[in-house]
């Protein structure tokens, strides 16, 4: 216990052993545990994670802003933070999911590459609060690029002894945030492409750039199948096939730019002995899908 207004040691200990470190800046205290974790101390709260922290100025100004999902909480994206925001809460059976998927899966952690994801997903008690008679939880983004994360909430139920999973709510945001600066964007659009096609397709630093003048890929999704120069190199279920299926849509890897439409894909790392790519569209006739080649090319790299 301590009176705010005049605490002023600058060390804890307890039984003759270093627990924690105090500082003081900007008139609130942080307290440094051993284990690497640290509490902001105010007036008006007990102690919270800094990175849980946020002032009333900065509440009020992410308040102001669009929130990029609006269901049960509001979601904002600020500063490389995902913000979680409702009047109020009842989150005791309740956990968040967050999941996040990279542009280039060599990014996530070496246990998470199978799944192509990184599961983030956390409880109420681990990353929220109550602040302002407002409910709030926050996560920090990874430090990697990623195309698309996938957030909501969830119920587990233990029914006879069985686990049962209920979605409460979920939604799906892409990030386009692989744009091409223009001095970029030049400098690709003075060189050759390797594909002319209806897309003309640059290579560029390990990335597939799709450029053309006009857009209208509400239907027509893209191939792209990758040829490694080794088998063994390919994701263990992708091997029986003998190539990497990487087909996406516009939505996911496109975005327009300086009056152009472009996609861009990183390559994978191993080596490549080929690749394939093109558009197409699937039809559903009957209840048959079909598919609809628009356009198609081929890159050998031998």
């Amino acid at each position: 216990r301590f009176d705010y207004e005049t605490f002023d040691p600058t060390l804890i200990y307890e039984e003759d052993v270093l627990t924690t470190a105090i500082i003081e800046q900007d008139n609130l205290l942080y307290l440094i545990t051993l284990e690497g974790h640290i509490y902001v101390i105010d007036p008006e709260g007990s102690p919270v994670l800094f990175g849980m922290r946020l002032s009333t100025n900065e509440l009020d100004r992410i308040l102001a802003s669009d929130p990029i999902i609006m269901s049960d909480y509001n979601v904002y994206l600020d500063n490389s933070r995902l913000i979680y925001i409702k009047n109020n809460c009842e989150e005791e059976m309740k956990a968040f999911s967050l999941h996040i998927t990279p542009v280039k899966f060599d990014d996530l952690p070496e246990e998470r590459r199978v799944h192509g994801f990184d599961n983030l997903d956390f409880a109420f008690d681990q990353h929220g609060r109550v602040a302002n008679s407002i409910c709030f939880a926050l996560r920090y983004l990874p430090s990697y690029e990623f195309t698309f994360l996938t957030t909501g909430q969830y119920i587990l139920h233990e029914v006879d002894g069985q686990t049962m999973f209920e979605t409460v709510w979920s939604e799906r945001i892409y990030f386009p945030i692989h744009k091409l600066v223009s001095i970029e964007l030049d400098r690709i659009l003075a060189s050759d492409p390797v594909i002319r096609s209806q897309y003309d397709v640059y290579l560029d630093n390990s990335r597939l750039i799709y450029i053309k003048d006009t857009c209208d890929e509400e239907v027509k999704s893209f191939s792209l199948h990758i040829y490694p120069a080794d088998v063994d190199d390919l994701p263990e279920e992708r091997r029986m096939h003998g190539f990497d299926n990487l087909d996406f849509t516009f939505d996911q890897y496109g975005m327009i730019a300086n009056g152009k439409c472009f996609a861009l894909r990183y390559l994978p790392s191993y080596e490549i002995a080929r690749l394939t790519t093109g558009q197409y569209i699937l039809h559903e006739v009957d209840g048959q899908t079909t598919l609809e080649t628009i356009w198609g090319g081929e890159l050998s790299f031998r």
